[in-house]
């Protein structure tokens, strides 16, 4: 049986590492997937690396071997989003990808100028992604179809959004909290200011 493991990229020494949370030993270690500054998401029997060689990989969590590779436009940067159907991905090339679980291409929704960093967020049938510059758009997840674009004035999106309580929410670079609708993509925003240091 495949031990407890902790999957680790490392962006200076391109190496994608096994490492057994028990022992802490080194299970296996890889070069295939190239750097990466994303957060890996790890399946039963899978692990999905974004890396910064424009490609998505699948790794057998066991071994290491890759099983498929994704090419996309530009950087993964974020971290994909994987249901049991699909896989969800952007890059900083303004690409939003739907792939089978299996990597092969399912939609591409491409949108020039915009950088996405953060993850996708699943809402029912509805994709969320929500670009660098506070563009933030809400896509047909079987489809790609657009449904709806909005735009968070002022923002700066790196980080990953989560949806709860009818929401989506993102916060910003700049202290704001916002909370996106996701039937119709209306933006609240609301002013978060970190406490003072003493």
């Amino acid at each position: 049986a495949l031990p407890i493991c902790l999957f680790v990229g490392t962006l200076d020494s391109s190496q994608m590492l096994a490492v057994n949370a028990d022992s802490g030993a080194t299970e296996w270690t890889q070069r295939v997937a190239g750097a990466t500054a994303a957060d890996l998401v790890a399946t039963q029997d899978t692990v999905i690396v974004p890396s910064f060689d424009r490609t998505m990989h699948a790794l057998d969590a066991a071994s290491g071997t890759e099983r498929w590779r994704f090419t996309g436009n530009g950087w993964f940067v974020g971290r994909p989003l994987v249901t049991p159907d699909a896989i969800y991905a952007t890059t900083l090339g303004g690409a939003i990808y739907a792939l089978g679980r299996s990597g092969t291409l399912t939609w591409q929704a491409q949108q020039n100028g915009l950088e996405f960093r953060s993850a996708p967020v699943l809402v029912g049938n509805l994709l969320v992604v929500a670009a660098r510059n506070g563009t933030i758009l809400g896509l047909d997840a079987a489809s790609g179809d657009v449904k709806w674009t909005k735009r968070a004035e002022s923002a700066t999106i790196d980080a990953n959004g989560a949806a709860m309580g009818g929401g989506v929410f993102y916060i910003t670079s700049t202290h704001q909290l916002l909370r996106v609708d996701p039937a119709s993509g209306d933006i609240k925003s609301f002013d978060v200011q970190p406490p003072k240091s003493k």
